[in-house]
Protein backbone atom coordinates (compact mmCIF):
# COMPACT_ATOMS: atom_id res chain seq x y z
CA UNK A 1 0.00 0.00 0.00
CA UNK A 2 1.51 3.48 -1.16
CA UNK A 3 2.21 6.01 1.80
CA UNK A 4 0.02 8.87 1.88
CA UNK A 5 1.51 12.32 1.17
CA UNK A 6 3.20 14.82 3.70
CA UNK A 7 2.21 17.70 1.50
CA UNK A 8 0.69 19.52 -1.04
CA UNK A 9 1.64 22.91 -2.44
CA UNK A 10 0.98 25.19 -5.84
CA UNK A 11 4.24 26.74 -7.16
CA UNK A 12 5.42 29.07 -9.65
CA UNK A 13 8.13 30.07 -11.47
CA UNK A 14 6.74 33.60 -11.28
CA UNK A 15 8.43 35.07 -8.39
CA UNK A 16 5.51 37.76 -8.05
CA UNK A 17 3.17 34.25 -7.21
CA UNK A 18 3.00 32.98 -3.62
CA UNK A 19 3.34 29.75 -3.35
CA UNK A 20 0.08 28.28 -1.42
CA UNK A 21 -0.07 25.45 0.66
CA UNK A 22 -3.37 22.61 -0.30
CA UNK A 23 -4.17 20.83 3.20
CA UNK A 24 -5.35 17.15 3.21
CA UNK A 25 -9.20 16.84 2.71
CA UNK A 26 -9.99 20.66 3.26
CA UNK A 27 -11.39 23.23 0.09
CA UNK A 28 -9.95 26.03 -0.37
CA UNK A 29 -11.36 28.61 -3.04
CA UNK A 30 -8.73 30.62 -4.22
CA UNK A 31 -8.08 33.59 -7.05
CA UNK A 32 -7.44 37.06 -6.92
CA UNK A 33 -6.24 37.34 -3.36
CA UNK A 34 -3.44 37.43 -0.72
CA UNK A 35 -2.92 33.75 -0.62
CA UNK A 36 -1.78 33.79 -4.42
CA UNK A 37 -0.38 37.21 -4.79
CA UNK A 38 -2.75 37.63 -8.42
CA UNK A 39 -4.00 41.62 -8.84
CA UNK A 40 -5.40 41.12 -12.25
CA UNK A 41 -8.89 42.20 -12.47
CA UNK A 42 -9.51 39.48 -15.23
CA UNK A 43 -9.15 36.83 -12.74
CA UNK A 44 -12.12 36.52 -9.47
CA UNK A 45 -11.81 36.87 -6.33
CA UNK A 46 -13.16 33.16 -6.37
CA UNK A 47 -11.71 31.76 -9.61
CA UNK A 48 -11.19 28.17 -8.31
CA UNK A 49 -12.04 25.86 -5.97
CA UNK A 50 -9.04 23.07 -5.04
CA UNK A 51 -9.33 19.78 -3.10
CA UNK A 52 -6.53 17.78 -1.94
CA UNK A 53 -6.66 13.83 -1.46
CA UNK A 54 -3.24 13.08 0.18
CA UNK A 55 -4.34 9.56 -0.12
CA UNK A 56 -4.47 9.26 -3.42
CA UNK A 57 -2.37 12.39 -4.32
CA UNK A 58 -4.61 14.03 -6.12
CA UNK A 59 -5.93 17.37 -5.94
CA UNK A 60 -9.68 18.00 -6.93
CA UNK A 61 -10.04 21.14 -9.22
CA UNK A 62 -12.94 23.10 -10.35
CA UNK A 63 -12.78 26.78 -12.23
CA UNK A 64 -16.03 28.56 -9.79
CA UNK A 65 -15.32 32.59 -12.00
CA UNK A 66 -16.59 33.42 -14.89
CA UNK A 67 -13.41 33.23 -16.96
CA UNK A 68 -11.69 30.03 -18.03
CA UNK A 69 -8.43 28.86 -16.12
CA UNK A 70 -6.08 26.34 -18.28
CA UNK A 71 -4.77 23.06 -17.03
CA UNK A 72 -2.19 21.21 -19.04
CA UNK A 73 -2.73 23.27 -21.98
CA UNK A 74 -6.49 22.54 -21.86
CA UNK A 75 -9.03 25.71 -21.15
CA UNK A 76 -11.72 24.50 -18.46
CA UNK A 77 -15.17 24.97 -18.09
CA UNK A 78 -17.43 26.54 -14.82
CA UNK A 79 -18.49 23.76 -12.84
CA UNK A 80 -16.60 21.10 -14.35
CA UNK A 81 -14.60 18.99 -12.07
CA UNK A 82 -11.38 17.83 -12.99
CA UNK A 83 -8.56 15.51 -11.02
CA UNK A 84 -4.69 17.63 -11.09
CA UNK A 85 -1.90 15.50 -10.28
CA UNK A 86 1.79 15.89 -9.07
CA UNK A 87 3.79 18.07 -11.56
CA UNK A 88 0.00 19.38 -13.79
CA UNK A 89 -0.05 22.53 -14.68
CA UNK A 90 -2.75 24.91 -13.06
CA UNK A 91 -3.23 28.53 -14.76
CA UNK A 92 -5.86 30.79 -12.54
CA UNK A 93 -6.70 31.89 -15.92
CA UNK A 94 -6.11 30.31 -19.38
CA UNK A 95 -2.39 31.49 -20.69
CA UNK A 96 -1.66 33.06 -17.29
CA UNK A 97 -0.57 32.74 -13.44
CA UNK A 98 0.66 29.34 -13.68
CA UNK A 99 1.22 27.07 -10.71
CA UNK A 100 2.77 23.32 -10.65
CA UNK A 101 0.87 21.00 -8.07
CA UNK A 102 3.69 19.47 -6.02
CA UNK A 103 3.29 16.66 -3.55
CA UNK A 104 5.67 15.70 -0.63
CA UNK A 105 7.50 13.54 -1.10
CA UNK A 106 6.67 12.96 -4.65
CA UNK A 107 4.23 10.04 -5.70
CA UNK A 108 5.04 6.65 -5.97
CA UNK A 109 6.83 5.29 -8.77
CA UNK A 110 3.23 3.15 -9.70
CA UNK A 111 1.07 5.92 -9.52
CA UNK A 112 3.01 8.02 -11.69
CA UNK A 113 3.02 5.59 -14.75
CA UNK A 114 -0.94 5.61 -14.69
CA UNK A 115 -1.90 5.96 -18.11
CA UNK A 116 -3.83 9.60 -18.04
CA UNK A 117 -6.80 10.03 -20.53
CA UNK A 118 -8.20 13.70 -21.00
CA UNK A 119 -11.62 12.43 -20.40
CA UNK A 120 -11.36 9.83 -17.48
CA UNK A 121 -8.23 11.94 -15.44
CA UNK A 122 -8.40 16.07 -16.67
CA UNK A 123 -12.01 16.48 -17.71
CA UNK A 124 -13.92 14.51 -15.89
CA UNK A 125 -17.76 14.97 -17.46
CA UNK A 126 -16.05 16.37 -20.70
CA UNK A 127 -18.11 13.45 -22.74
CA UNK A 128 -21.43 15.07 -21.66
CA UNK A 129 -22.68 17.45 -23.70
CA UNK A 130 -23.74 20.63 -21.46
CA UNK A 131 -26.65 22.97 -20.50
CA UNK A 132 -25.73 26.39 -18.94
CA UNK A 133 -28.61 29.50 -18.33
CA UNK A 134 -27.75 33.00 -17.94
CA UNK A 135 -30.06 36.13 -16.35
CA UNK A 136 -32.45 33.69 -14.97
CA UNK A 137 -32.82 31.53 -17.88
CA UNK A 138 -32.97 34.68 -20.35
CA UNK A 139 -30.69 32.86 -22.40
CA UNK A 140 -29.85 29.00 -22.32
CA UNK A 141 -26.55 27.62 -24.01
CA UNK A 142 -26.10 23.69 -25.28
CA UNK A 143 -22.83 22.72 -26.15
CA UNK A 144 -22.33 19.49 -27.39
CA UNK A 145 -18.66 17.66 -27.05
CA UNK A 146 -15.72 18.49 -28.10
CA UNK A 147 -16.76 22.04 -29.41
CA UNK A 148 -13.64 24.18 -29.82
CA UNK A 149 -12.69 27.66 -29.57
CA UNK A 150 -12.26 28.92 -33.00
CA UNK A 151 -11.51 32.38 -34.54
CA UNK A 152 -14.14 31.71 -37.52
CA UNK A 153 -17.49 30.83 -36.93
CA UNK A 154 -20.46 29.83 -39.07
CA UNK A 155 -23.32 31.03 -37.17
CA UNK A 156 -27.14 30.01 -37.84
CA UNK A 157 -30.73 30.41 -36.95
CA UNK A 158 -32.62 27.17 -36.47
CA UNK A 159 -36.34 27.21 -37.13
CA UNK A 160 -36.82 27.52 -41.12
CA UNK A 161 -33.00 27.74 -41.30
CA UNK A 162 -31.45 24.32 -40.22
CA UNK A 163 -35.00 22.60 -40.46
CA UNK A 164 -38.25 22.63 -40.89
CA UNK A 165 -41.73 21.54 -39.87
CA UNK A 166 -42.37 17.41 -41.37
CA UNK A 167 -46.07 18.71 -41.16
CA UNK A 168 -45.77 21.88 -43.98
CA UNK A 169 -47.13 23.96 -40.69
CA UNK A 170 -45.58 27.24 -40.19
CA UNK A 171 -45.28 26.30 -36.03
CA UNK A 172 -44.51 22.58 -35.40
CA UNK A 173 -47.54 20.66 -34.21
CA UNK A 174 -45.73 18.26 -31.63
CA UNK A 175 -41.82 18.21 -30.88
CA UNK A 176 -41.09 15.46 -33.44
CA UNK A 177 -42.76 17.95 -36.35
CA UNK A 178 -39.47 18.73 -37.77
CA UNK A 179 -36.97 17.56 -40.48
CA UNK A 180 -33.70 19.40 -42.01
CA UNK A 181 -34.52 22.11 -44.16
CA UNK A 182 -31.96 20.43 -46.88
CA UNK A 183 -30.62 16.97 -47.18
CA UNK A 184 -27.24 17.84 -47.57
CA UNK A 185 -27.18 20.45 -44.24
CA UNK A 186 -25.25 17.99 -42.29
CA UNK A 187 -22.31 17.70 -45.27
CA UNK A 188 -22.12 21.32 -45.40
CA UNK A 189 -21.79 22.03 -41.58
CA UNK A 190 -19.40 19.31 -41.64
CA UNK A 191 -17.48 20.23 -44.30
CA UNK A 192 -17.60 23.64 -42.39
CA UNK A 193 -16.24 22.35 -39.05
CA UNK A 194 -13.70 20.27 -40.63
CA UNK A 195 -12.12 23.65 -42.20
CA UNK A 196 -11.93 25.28 -38.98
CA UNK A 197 -15.13 26.66 -38.13
CA UNK A 198 -17.01 26.75 -34.96
CA UNK A 199 -20.85 25.88 -35.76
CA UNK A 200 -22.86 27.86 -33.98
CA UNK A 201 -26.42 28.79 -33.64
CA UNK A 202 -28.99 31.20 -32.42
CA UNK A 203 -32.35 30.88 -31.73
CA UNK A 204 -35.51 33.24 -30.70
CA UNK A 205 -37.76 30.68 -28.67
CA UNK A 206 -39.56 33.00 -26.92
CA UNK A 207 -42.75 30.37 -25.83
CA UNK A 208 -40.09 29.01 -23.83
CA UNK A 209 -40.37 31.99 -21.46
CA UNK A 210 -43.63 32.47 -21.68
CA UNK A 211 -44.47 28.50 -20.36
CA UNK A 212 -46.17 27.17 -23.95
CA UNK A 213 -42.87 25.26 -24.85
CA UNK A 214 -42.14 22.38 -22.35
CA UNK A 215 -38.45 22.87 -22.11
CA UNK A 216 -37.81 19.29 -21.16
CA UNK A 217 -38.93 18.54 -24.48
CA UNK A 218 -37.39 21.02 -26.61
CA UNK A 219 -34.27 20.30 -25.22
CA UNK A 220 -34.57 16.65 -26.32
CA UNK A 221 -35.67 18.04 -29.75
CA UNK A 222 -32.65 19.72 -29.90
CA UNK A 223 -30.62 16.76 -28.97
CA UNK A 224 -32.01 14.59 -31.97
CA UNK A 225 -31.12 17.84 -34.31
CA UNK A 226 -27.51 17.72 -33.20
CA UNK A 227 -27.49 13.61 -33.41
CA UNK A 228 -29.06 14.10 -37.10
CA UNK A 229 -26.50 16.76 -37.84
CA UNK A 230 -23.61 14.78 -36.65
CA UNK A 231 -21.07 18.00 -35.85
CA UNK A 232 -20.19 19.47 -32.80
CA UNK A 233 -22.38 22.56 -32.67
CA UNK A 234 -22.76 25.45 -29.32
CA UNK A 235 -26.29 26.51 -29.40
CA UNK A 236 -27.90 29.92 -27.87
CA UNK A 237 -31.19 30.26 -27.12
CA UNK A 238 -33.14 33.24 -26.37
CA UNK A 239 -36.47 32.70 -23.93
CA UNK A 240 -37.71 35.82 -24.01
CA UNK A 241 -37.39 39.43 -25.36
CA UNK A 242 -34.21 40.69 -23.47
CA UNK A 243 -31.13 41.54 -24.60
CA UNK A 244 -30.66 37.92 -25.82
CA UNK A 245 -33.23 38.10 -28.60
CA UNK A 246 -32.31 38.67 -32.15
CA UNK A 247 -31.70 40.91 -33.49
CA UNK A 248 -29.81 42.80 -30.21
CA UNK A 249 -26.42 41.17 -30.28
CA UNK A 250 -26.75 39.46 -26.56
CA UNK A 251 -26.04 35.67 -27.84
CA UNK A 252 -23.47 36.75 -30.26
CA UNK A 253 -21.67 38.94 -27.01
CA UNK A 254 -22.04 35.44 -24.95
CA UNK A 255 -20.72 33.33 -27.70
CA UNK A 256 -17.33 35.80 -27.46
CA UNK A 257 -16.98 35.41 -24.14
CA UNK A 258 -17.61 32.05 -24.34
CA UNK A 259 -15.14 31.11 -27.21
CA UNK A 260 -12.39 33.01 -25.34
CA UNK A 261 -9.10 33.56 -24.88
CA UNK A 262 -9.39 32.98 -29.27
CA UNK A 263 -11.31 36.54 -30.88
CA UNK A 264 -13.72 35.87 -33.23
CA UNK A 265 -12.60 37.10 -37.05
CA UNK A 266 -15.88 38.31 -38.38
CA UNK A 267 -14.04 38.83 -41.40
CA UNK A 268 -14.30 35.63 -42.03
CA UNK A 269 -17.36 34.35 -40.39
CA UNK A 270 -21.23 34.93 -41.40
CA UNK A 271 -24.36 34.13 -40.38
CA UNK A 272 -27.82 32.44 -41.70
CA UNK A 273 -31.33 32.98 -41.46
CA UNK A 274 -34.73 33.03 -43.18
CA UNK A 275 -35.69 35.78 -40.71
CA UNK A 276 -33.98 38.42 -44.06
CA UNK A 277 -36.93 41.06 -45.01
CA UNK A 278 -37.49 39.44 -48.61
CA UNK A 279 -40.71 40.86 -49.74
CA UNK A 280 -43.76 39.04 -51.35
CA UNK A 281 -43.47 36.61 -54.16
CA UNK A 282 -39.46 36.82 -53.80
CA UNK A 283 -39.37 33.24 -55.42
CA UNK A 284 -42.56 32.71 -57.31
CA UNK A 285 -45.70 31.93 -54.64
CA UNK A 286 -43.67 32.67 -52.06
CA UNK A 287 -45.06 34.79 -48.96
CA UNK A 288 -43.10 37.75 -47.37
CA UNK A 289 -40.95 36.89 -44.34
CA UNK A 290 -42.42 36.61 -41.19
CA UNK A 291 -39.28 39.34 -39.83
CA UNK A 292 -35.95 40.97 -40.59
CA UNK A 293 -34.60 39.80 -37.13
CA UNK A 294 -31.72 37.82 -38.72
CA UNK A 295 -30.73 39.74 -41.78
CA UNK A 296 -30.57 42.97 -38.87
CA UNK A 297 -28.39 40.90 -36.15
CA UNK A 298 -26.30 40.80 -38.63
CA UNK A 299 -26.01 43.91 -40.05
CA UNK A 300 -25.32 44.82 -36.22
CA UNK A 301 -22.70 42.66 -35.76
CA UNK A 302 -20.95 43.48 -39.26
CA UNK A 303 -21.37 39.77 -40.57
CA UNK A 304 -21.53 38.61 -44.04
CA UNK A 305 -25.18 37.23 -44.37
CA UNK A 306 -27.11 34.88 -46.24
CA UNK A 307 -30.36 33.24 -46.56
CA UNK A 308 -30.72 29.34 -46.26
CA UNK A 309 -31.28 29.42 -50.39
CA UNK A 310 -28.20 31.32 -51.23
CA UNK A 311 -25.99 29.18 -48.46
CA UNK A 312 -27.56 25.76 -49.22
CA UNK A 313 -28.65 25.99 -52.48
CA UNK A 314 -26.42 28.85 -54.10
CA UNK A 315 -28.99 30.82 -55.32
CA UNK A 316 -28.72 34.65 -56.08
CA UNK A 317 -30.03 37.31 -53.32
CA UNK A 318 -33.57 37.66 -53.34
CA UNK A 319 -35.44 41.23 -52.99
CA UNK A 320 -35.84 42.43 -49.43
CA UNK A 321 -36.67 45.73 -47.73
CA UNK A 322 -34.92 47.14 -44.74
CA UNK A 323 -36.37 49.50 -41.59
CA UNK A 324 -37.48 52.70 -42.74
CA UNK A 325 -35.92 53.99 -39.50
CA UNK A 326 -31.88 53.80 -39.23
CA UNK A 327 -30.67 54.53 -36.05
CA UNK A 328 -27.15 54.15 -37.43
CA UNK A 329 -28.58 57.62 -39.10
CA UNK A 330 -29.97 59.95 -36.76
CA UNK A 331 -29.72 63.78 -37.41
CA UNK A 332 -27.31 65.51 -35.53
CA UNK A 333 -29.38 68.28 -35.76
CA UNK A 334 -30.60 71.01 -33.15
CA UNK A 335 -33.67 69.86 -30.85
CA UNK A 336 -35.69 73.08 -31.58
CA UNK A 337 -34.71 76.37 -33.47
CA UNK A 338 -35.88 79.66 -33.38
CA UNK A 339 -37.36 79.72 -30.26
CA UNK A 340 -35.73 79.53 -26.54
CA UNK A 341 -36.63 75.93 -24.66
CA UNK A 342 -37.40 77.76 -20.82
CA UNK A 343 -38.62 80.86 -19.94
CA UNK A 344 -37.71 83.54 -17.04
CA UNK A 345 -41.54 84.06 -16.54
CA UNK A 346 -44.03 81.36 -15.17
CA UNK A 347 -45.51 79.05 -17.74
CA UNK A 348 -47.19 75.80 -18.66
CA UNK A 349 -45.28 73.36 -21.08
CA UNK A 350 -47.67 71.24 -22.57
CA UNK A 351 -45.50 68.04 -23.62
CA UNK A 352 -47.28 66.17 -26.84
CA UNK A 353 -46.12 63.06 -28.17
CA UNK A 354 -46.80 59.57 -28.62
CA UNK A 355 -45.24 56.90 -25.99
CA UNK A 356 -41.62 56.33 -26.52
CA UNK A 357 -41.07 59.63 -28.67
CA UNK A 358 -38.70 61.22 -26.53
CA UNK A 359 -41.22 63.28 -24.08
CA UNK A 360 -39.78 62.17 -20.78
CA UNK A 361 -35.41 62.32 -21.87
CA UNK A 362 -36.27 66.10 -23.17
CA UNK A 363 -38.13 66.65 -19.97
CA UNK A 364 -35.60 65.95 -17.65
CA UNK A 365 -32.38 67.04 -19.41
CA UNK A 366 -33.64 70.26 -20.45
CA UNK A 367 -36.62 71.34 -17.66
CA UNK A 368 -35.52 69.74 -14.86
CA UNK A 369 -36.04 73.06 -12.88
CA UNK A 370 -39.86 73.14 -13.61
CA UNK A 371 -42.30 71.17 -11.65
CA UNK A 372 -43.02 68.38 -13.67
CA UNK A 373 -46.62 66.08 -14.00
CA UNK A 374 -47.05 62.74 -15.28
CA UNK A 375 -50.07 60.23 -15.06
CA UNK A 376 -47.82 57.42 -14.93
CA UNK A 377 -46.40 58.34 -11.44
CA UNK A 378 -49.55 60.59 -9.64
CA UNK A 379 -52.29 57.92 -11.63
CA UNK A 380 -55.15 59.54 -13.15
CA UNK A 381 -55.57 62.92 -15.32
CA UNK A 382 -57.64 64.49 -12.90
CA UNK A 383 -54.40 63.86 -10.03
CA UNK A 384 -52.18 65.63 -12.45
CA UNK A 385 -54.78 68.81 -12.66
CA UNK A 386 -55.03 68.98 -9.39
CA UNK A 387 -51.30 69.06 -8.89
CA UNK A 388 -50.67 71.45 -11.55
CA UNK A 389 -53.26 73.59 -9.98
CA UNK A 390 -51.40 73.48 -6.80
CA UNK A 391 -48.29 74.34 -8.35
CA UNK A 392 -49.51 77.17 -10.25
CA UNK A 393 -51.17 79.09 -7.40
CA UNK A 394 -47.12 78.69 -6.16
CA UNK A 395 -45.93 80.65 -8.38
CA UNK A 396 -44.07 77.45 -9.88
CA UNK A 397 -43.52 76.97 -13.96
CA UNK A 398 -44.94 73.12 -14.95
CA UNK A 399 -44.35 70.70 -17.64
CA UNK A 400 -47.44 68.57 -18.06
CA UNK A 401 -45.49 65.33 -19.17
CA UNK A 402 -48.31 63.01 -20.92
CA UNK A 403 -49.26 62.11 -24.37
CA UNK A 404 -51.69 64.69 -24.81
CA UNK A 405 -52.88 63.44 -28.25
CA UNK A 406 -56.35 65.95 -28.65
CA UNK A 407 -57.98 68.96 -28.05
CA UNK A 408 -60.06 67.68 -24.88
CA UNK A 409 -57.28 66.12 -23.26
CA UNK A 410 -55.14 69.45 -23.65
CA UNK A 411 -57.72 71.40 -23.02
CA UNK A 412 -58.09 70.74 -19.16
CA UNK A 413 -54.20 71.96 -18.62
CA UNK A 414 -55.39 74.85 -20.74
CA UNK A 415 -58.52 75.93 -18.27
CA UNK A 416 -56.37 75.83 -15.19
CA UNK A 417 -53.86 78.03 -16.53
CA UNK A 418 -56.26 80.37 -17.92
CA UNK A 419 -57.43 80.60 -14.37
CA UNK A 420 -54.26 81.55 -13.22
CA UNK A 421 -53.36 83.96 -16.06
CA UNK A 422 -50.66 81.43 -17.01
CA UNK A 423 -49.43 81.27 -20.56
CA UNK A 424 -49.36 77.71 -21.94
CA UNK A 425 -46.90 76.76 -24.80
CA UNK A 426 -47.11 73.27 -26.20
CA UNK A 427 -44.35 71.24 -27.30
CA UNK A 428 -44.62 68.74 -30.22
CA UNK A 429 -42.10 66.25 -30.52
CA UNK A 430 -41.81 65.11 -33.87
CA UNK A 431 -40.59 61.32 -33.28
CA UNK A 432 -41.91 58.83 -35.90
CA UNK A 433 -44.19 56.17 -35.17
CA UNK A 434 -41.06 53.89 -35.81
CA UNK A 435 -38.49 56.07 -33.67
CA UNK A 436 -40.62 55.79 -30.95
CA UNK A 437 -40.99 51.87 -31.25
CA UNK A 438 -36.81 51.95 -31.27
CA UNK A 439 -36.84 54.42 -28.28
CA UNK A 440 -39.36 52.04 -26.30
CA UNK A 441 -37.24 49.29 -26.86
CA UNK A 442 -33.91 50.44 -25.87
CA UNK A 443 -35.61 51.73 -22.69
CA UNK A 444 -36.96 48.48 -22.24
CA UNK A 445 -33.30 46.74 -22.60
CA UNK A 446 -31.67 49.60 -20.11
CA UNK A 447 -34.30 50.24 -17.72
CA UNK A 448 -35.44 47.06 -16.06
CA UNK A 449 -37.80 49.58 -13.52
CA UNK A 450 -39.68 51.44 -16.78
CA UNK A 451 -42.88 49.72 -17.57
CA UNK A 452 -43.30 47.85 -20.64
CA UNK A 453 -45.14 49.84 -23.45
CA UNK A 454 -46.58 47.50 -25.91
CA UNK A 455 -46.25 48.64 -29.48
CA UNK A 456 -50.32 48.12 -29.90
CA UNK A 457 -50.58 51.37 -27.54
CA UNK A 458 -47.90 53.04 -29.24
CA UNK A 459 -49.95 52.81 -32.68
CA UNK A 460 -53.01 53.33 -30.78
CA UNK A 461 -51.60 56.88 -29.58
CA UNK A 462 -50.55 57.50 -33.18
CA UNK A 463 -54.16 56.74 -34.29
CA UNK A 464 -55.74 58.97 -32.22
CA UNK A 465 -52.93 61.81 -32.35
CA UNK A 466 -54.75 65.56 -33.72
CA UNK A 467 -52.26 67.78 -33.77
CA UNK A 468 -52.54 70.57 -31.42
CA UNK A 469 -53.54 74.22 -32.55
CA UNK A 470 -53.13 77.67 -31.98
CA UNK A 471 -56.66 78.16 -31.81
CA UNK A 472 -56.47 75.95 -28.20
CA UNK A 473 -55.05 78.99 -26.58
CA UNK A 474 -51.19 78.52 -26.63
CA UNK A 475 -48.54 81.22 -26.73
CA UNK A 476 -46.69 78.74 -29.16
CA UNK A 477 -46.08 75.52 -30.48
CA UNK A 478 -42.95 74.53 -30.74
CA UNK A 479 -41.73 71.40 -32.55
CA UNK A 480 -38.99 69.59 -30.90
CA UNK A 481 -36.62 66.99 -33.05
CA UNK A 482 -35.46 63.25 -30.46
CA UNK A 483 -31.88 64.26 -29.65
CA UNK A 484 -30.87 61.13 -27.31
CA UNK A 485 -28.67 61.88 -24.61
CA UNK A 486 -26.05 58.75 -23.00
CA UNK A 487 -24.35 58.08 -19.98
CA UNK A 488 -22.53 55.32 -21.09
CA UNK A 489 -20.93 54.56 -24.34
CA UNK A 490 -22.40 51.22 -24.59
CA UNK A 491 -25.68 52.63 -24.18
CA UNK A 492 -24.97 54.50 -26.90
CA UNK A 493 -23.50 51.74 -29.25
CA UNK A 494 -26.69 49.60 -28.36
CA UNK A 495 -29.07 52.62 -29.29
CA UNK A 496 -27.29 52.72 -32.79
CA UNK A 497 -28.24 49.13 -33.30
CA UNK A 498 -31.53 47.88 -34.93
CA UNK A 499 -33.44 46.67 -32.03
CA UNK A 500 -36.81 45.86 -33.83
CA UNK A 501 -37.22 42.81 -35.86
CA UNK A 502 -39.25 44.01 -38.76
Amino acid sequence: MNQPAKSCYLKSNNKTLMTVYLPNQKTLILGRCPETNITDTQCSRQQVQLHADYEDYKVFIQQIGKRPCGFNGFKTRKDVRFIGKHEDCLEFLYGKHTYQIEFNPSPPKTLLSEKRTRDSEIYLGQKQDMWESEANEALLIYTTQVVKSCSKVAAYDMDGTLIKTKSGLVFPKDYNDWQLTYPDVPMKLKELHNNGYKIVVFTNQASIGSGRINVKLFKRKLKNIIQKIGVPIQIFIATGNSIYRKPAIGMWQKLEEKNAPTPIDKDNSFYVGDAAGRTKNWAPGKKKDHSLADRLLALNLGLKFYTPEEHFRGHKQAPFQLPAFNPKNLPDGEICSGTSITSSDQEVILMVGCPGSGKSHFVKNYLNHYECINRDTLGSWKKCVSMMERYISEKRSVVVDNTNPDPVSRQRYIEIAKKYRVPVRCFVMTTTIDHAKHNNKFRELTDPSHVKISELLINFSVKNYQPPSLHEDFLEIVHLNFVPKFQREKDRELYQMYLLEG
